[in-house]
């Protein structure tokens, strides 16, 4: 079955990769995602260790954001059986310890990529909803606990992996669509901005929808800064979903201009045992990865 998942043709579609370890179970085990994280300062994953979801589902899309000396850990928990995600949390204090994954937030469609940020001590998430075909925003009443929707940025729309960077007393939101043409959302970009978080009116970019043929434009995670520079994490995915995630350097952004580039690449071919990332959540004291990784009935490879 690994070998498989390393040959799966680029043009396969996303939900099926994403949910294949569901029908591709053997006697020996199944492909499922998991997380993989690490508390110390840099960008390398030696010395990291893995969270294992239980065996009927599993836990992508991992987003972070540290909050009274913990480390809150955002994640798409989908259950096999009810064929659909929610959202849950986890915690991990400074000496590692992990606490027991919370469902936070349901609906009748699938959620996924739970985007959290903190604004003038508020909590806010954009969770990944395109069947709901609308981005919208939740604001916690109790965090981490409560979530309620409060505005829908965008309506009639398929997007995913929604993802939001302040620059410049000006929001701007970076997200991919599903639409009618046979533009995959890994190669497309569209960028929206607002100078008001709760606005309903965002403007449309003069450059989307922003196209790749190398099929790197598909958020991948938080944008981050490093010394005044910003990076925003895109999926990597010419020979298949989840082969790797690029790290791209914002060097212009602003209402006509948009320019990023390709400085590093973390490929899941780099990893033992790992056959695809596609989700990074950095902070400045932890990194947390999502792995397709396969699973032994008894238990699982290690990663070197």
């Amino acid at each position: 079955i690994r070998k498989y998942f390393h040959y799966v043709p680029s043009n396969i579609s996303d939900n099926f990769f994403k949910l294949s370890n569901k029908y591709l179970r053997t006697d020996y085990g199944i492909n499922q995602w998991f997380l993989l994280y690490k508390l110390k300062k840099g960008t390398s994953f030696t010395e990291s260790k893995y969270l294992i979801p239980p065996k009927d589902s599993f836990w992508a899309d991992p987003h972070a954001i540290e909050f009274n000396g913990l480390i809150y850990v955002f994640f798409e928990d989908y259950n096999y059986k009810l064929g659909k995600g929610v959202i849950s949390f986890l915690s991990i204090n400074s000496i590692g310890q992990v606490s027991v994954p919370e469902k936070i937030l349901e609906s009748d469609y699938h959620l996924s990529y739970p985007y959290v940020f903190k604004e003038k001590s508020r909590f806010f998430m954009i969770p990944e909803c395109s069947g709901s075909g609308k981005i919208q925003l939740y604001e916690s009443l109790d965090f981490p606990y409560k979530w309620k929707p409060i505005n829908t940025i965008i309506n009639g729309v398929k997007a995913v992996d929604t993802t939001l960077l302040k620059k410049d007393n000006i929001w701007w939101l970076f997200t991919s669509f599903k639409d009618e043409t046979n533009v995959s959302p890994s190669n497309n970009l569209n960028i929206f901005y607002s100078e008001d978080l709760l606005s309903k009116e965002w403007t449309p970019h003069p450059y989307n929808p922003i196209l790749s043929e190398n099929r790197n434009m598909r958020s991948a995670g938080k944008v981050f800064r490093i010394k005044n520079r910003l990076f925003r994490p895109s999926q990597k995915s010419q020979q298949r979903y989840g082969q790797g995630i690029h790290i791209n350097e914002v060097v212009s952004l602003n209402r006509n201009v948009f320019e990023e580039i390709k400085i590093k690449t973390i490929d899941s071919n780099n990893f033992t045992n790992v056959s695809g990332i596609h989700t990074l959540s950095k902070g400045n004291n932890y990194l947390i990865l999502d792995c397709l990784k396969f699973r032994h009935e008894n238990h699982f490879l290690r990663l070197k």
